[in-house]
């Protein structure tokens, strides 16, 4: 006895499998098709989309493919086709995510899916390429670093003014003082 999906996938198994033969009255991919139709009671377009889930399916993990034929996980088609498309140990991550609960369910949406969503590079549209010559890059600018320096020294000024640890502090003075030279020397400030 196999369950809805497992049913489903071998439909489409058996359309995947089929070679298709142009020109043979009677066989091929078509004929199957057919058949499965009216063996399952479905259309013939039921069978066209099981047969490209199945080949999304074969595509994941082997963990997620048996888990989603076990009923286990639930995806919608456009979710399973994003799965099929995302690399092996992406998968995996993901799977391990939603299973430890790294990522949780929101309002009207599953984890996978917003699992998916972050996994799945973003894609834009190329916009036509623009005459207005590219702004310069962000240049280097020293002063920020020495400013931060200061604020650190001055940070460990504090911890030093209330931990009993003057030792340590003066440890992290030196490597700071040190660090702050060697900026010095090669920013040239």
């Amino acid at each position: 006895n196999l369950t809805g999906s497992q049913y489903q996938f071998y439909r489409g198994k058996r359309v995947n499998v089929t070679p298709s033969e142009p020109g043979v009255t009677g066989g091929g991919k078509k004929a199957v098709v057919k058949k499965l139709a009216e063996e399952s009671g479905v259309s013939e377009a039921t069978i066209l989309n099981d047969a490209k889930a199945a080949a999304c399916i074969d595509k994941l993990s082997k963990s997620i493919k048996d888990k989603l034929l076990a009923g286990e996980i639930k995806l919608t088609r456009p979710e399973l086709t994003a799965m099929s498309k995302l690399s092996l140990s992406k998968q995996v991550k993901l799977e391990r995510d939603v299973r430890v609960g790294n990522i949780e369910p929101m309002a009207g949406q599953s984890a996978w899916s917003i699992g998916l969503q972050l996994a799945s590079p973003a894609t834009k549209p190329k916009s036509p390429k623009s005459k207005v010559p590219k702004t310069p890059k962000t240049t280097f600018d020293p002063q920020m670093v020495v400013d931060a320096f200061a604020v650190l020294t001055k940070l460990v000024d504090e911890m030093q003014a209330t931990h009993s640890s003057k030792k340590r502090h003066a440890a992290v003075q030196k490597h700071l003082a040190a660090a702050y030279d060697e900026f010095t020397t090669w920013a040239k400030v």
